[in-house]
């Protein structure tokens, strides 16, 4: 009786490796893991998003907004520190963030070096000061409160 049980078991183990769940025409896809060490941000990311140029932008929990170029890493600052919840490439070319109370976007300043600006009294103007973080999708901003919003 104990075989007969045991049986299944070790043919379904032994089979695990050798099975895809989403078998994909194309071949593996290559994913590439960066340290965070390697990045210059914290551990955590809650967003990523790729700009008209092909670059990556990544949302960090501790270090503002990353960009990749495929070879190096840059770190763009927020105000405050504060963890950066999502990141949109806008049709305008421009990279949105929402942050812990903030929202806002990447544009260059008169070197051309990308920095952050709030956007908060030009999209929000009737909006608290206090609420929580702001996510971002492709077609919707996302605002989370602890009280009603006007």
């Amino acid at each position: 009786m104990l075989p007969q049980r045991i049986l299944p078991l070790l043919v379904f183990t032994l089979l695990t490796p050798f099975l895809t769940a989403q078998p994909n025409r194309y071949g593996q896809p290559y994913i590439q893991n960066y340290h965070y060490a390697e990045t210059g941000g914290g551990e955590q990311n809650w967003g990523i998003a790729q700009d008209q140029r092909g670059l990556i932008y990544v949302a960090n929990n501790d270090n503002g907004i990353l960009e990749y170029d495929g070879s190096s890493w840059r770190i763009h600052p927020v105000p405050g520190n504060v963890a950066v919840r999502s990141v949109v490439a806008g049709e305008d070319g421009f990279i949105y963030a929402g942050l812990d109370g903030d929202i806002g976007r990447l544009e260059p300043d008169l070197s051309g070096s990308l920095r952050y600006r709030s956007l908060l009294d030009s999209i929000c103007p009737f909006m608290p000061r206090r609420f929580g973080n702001v996510s971002m999708a492709e077609v919707a901003l996302i605002i989370k409160a602890s009280a009603p919003l006007p």
